[in-house]
């Protein structure tokens, strides 16, 4: 992957980065005028190799083979995750369509991987020249206005004189509404590039103590885990280097060659098990409670085969009729002769969405062998081989110094931090950029999802309000991850908002 080497960066806290190292990745051509530019940031633990991780939204428009293949390749994908599947075990979600939100033939795309990311920048992985050795836990802080900075210099490298949108969900979002502030800054550290249309998606201002709490707990499974070593332990055994060369997909990064070098020696394992369950705990915040529970809640035979099995176990008489229970939408509860009865709707395959037992109010039926419910079983639930299975996946493509510092990263975003307020606004609606253009529409923006439990609606809702722009919802009860998943809407809006750029 093409990378940018900036001699000297020096970041926010007061410290530098000497270099300072960027790998990207581009799709496309810029035009002649310098304006043709798409900028998307990536996810906290993404990289910059969007046709990965948003399949189906960038791409050619006149091949019509690889419209196809990028449909084929985002339902496979769909397909694979157990959280995004149909009852029927079809793709839930309506696949991307035919055309590419975002044509390379039209513009040209541009990805940066962020600092302390493991994809190639510069990170704890990096040589610190210093010493000869990697940075470990005393790589510098870095915040997204700094990856703002890095990044600006390396577009004026490739010869970008205005970006005609910046993008990106989650932290990718911070990262956009940092890049618009710092591209129309006068007289800053980074070249003046200013943003004309912008779209933070499923971001926020400022990050929410609710965040900073979760990112605490998640810091404090992988320092807790005794392999950390304060974060001096050996970075990737002999046995996982090759699995993190595969998932970065043969990058050629000298970052990770030299890191892999330094470390051949020894066999020393780092905090897999905190890392794999700090992990877990973002997924937890990353989906919604209604799209775990529509999923994992445990199968069973039907309602009537459960009920007419339960009841000659424990000879209760026979029951009414449902019809005589009362009806709460999907879900219905009845009394009868001293039963309560949990009635929950049956799905194609038979995935009850309920997790509750019955059994009659007056007595427990002893006569039921305890191993016969589920709780009692010493088996893995679905929820948590998936979850366990997340978890590794992280492990073996990840890094703990670099999730602990991604997470810090997340903690100091903060677009008011030593700005004036009416400079913020001013320039995060992006109205000097495109006063040129005479173009009409809206210039900014946001979208959220009502269901988010990691940025809450109410943080796009006020950062709606603060910008004076449009502000769409992504209805979806996948929560977070739902500007992955929902891409329809998404790729809608990117189309809109490039018609006034």
């Amino acid at each position: 992957m093409p990378r940018y080497t900036l001699s000297r960066l020096v970041l926010t806290s007061g410290d530098a980065l000497s270099p300072a190292v960027l790998e990207y990745s581009t799709w496309g051509t810029l035009n002649e005028q310098g304006d043709n530019c798409i900028v998307i940031g990536h996810a906290m633990t993404g990289s910059q190799d969007v046709q990965d991780w948003w399949p189906g939204l960038v791409g050619p428009n006149n091949v019509p083979h690889r419209k196809e293949e990028a449909r084929d390749a985002a339902l496979s994908k769909e397909s694979a995750d157990p959280l995004i599947r149909s009852h029927n075990g079809e793709a839930a979600r309506s696949s991307p369509s035919a055309a590419f939100a975002i044509d390379t033939t039209k513009y040209f795309v541009f990805c940066a991987n962020i600092l302390g990311s493991p994809y190639g920048s510069s990170s704890p992985l990096s040589i610190d020249e210093r010493t000869g050795k990697c940075y470990g836990p005393d790589f510098p802080l870095t915040n997204t206005r700094d990856d703002a900075q890095l990044q600006l210099h390396a577009l004026a490298h490739l010869g970008v004189k205005s970006i005609a949108c910046a993008l990106g969900g989650s932290m990718g979002g911070m990262l956009v509404l940092e890049l618009a502030l710092a591209g129309c800054a006068e007289g800053g550290a980074s070249p003046r590039i200013p943003v004309r249309t912008l779209m933070p998606i499923a971001s926020t201002l400022t990050s929410s103590s609710w965040i900073m709490g979760w990112n605490e707990i998640q810091r404090a499974a992988i320092q807790m885990d005794p392999a950390f070593d304060e974060g001096r332990y050996c970075w990737q055994s002999p046995s996982r280097r090759s699995s993190v060369a595969d998932a970065r997909r043969g990058s050629t990064s000298s970052t990770a060659s030299s890191t892999a070098s330094s470390t051949a020696s020894s066999s020393t394992a780092g905090p897999d098990l905190g890392l794999s369950i700090a992990r877990q705990m973002a997924m937890m915040t990353f989906r919604s409670e209604e799209a775990y529970k529509h999923k994992f809640q445990r199968r069973s035979t039907s309602l009537a085969s459960r009920t007419a099995a339960a009841r000659s176990a424990i000879s209760l008489p026979p029951s009414p009729p449902l019809s005589a229970c009362a009806s709460e939408g999907e879900e219905g509860r009845g009394r009868s002769s001293g039963v309560n009865i949990h009635v929950a709707s049956e799905v194609a395959n038979d995935d009850v969405h309920s997790s509750a037992t019955w059994y009659p109010t007056s007595r427990r039926a002893s006569s039921i062998s305890p191993s016969s419910h589920p709780l009692l079983e010493a088996t893995v639930q679905p929820v948590q081989s998936y979850l366990r299975y997340q978890g590794q996946k992280l492990v073996d493509r990840f890094d703990a110094n670099c999730y602990v510092h991604l997470l810090h990263k997340m903690d100091a975003h903060d677009v008011f931090y030593g700005r004036d307020i009416c400079t913020v606004r001013r320039f995060l609606r992006c109205e000097e950029a495109t006063q040129a253009l005479g173009k009409e529409g809206e210039k900014v923006v946001v979208l959220g999802i009502p269901t988010d439990r990691l940025f809450a609606f109410s943080e796009q809702q006020d950062m709606a309000r603060f910008l004076d722009s449009e502000l769409c919802a992504i209805e979806s009860v996948d929560g977070h991850d739902a500007f992955l998943i929902k891409r329809d809407l998404v790729a809608s809006k990117i189309e809109q908002l490039l018609c006034v750029s």
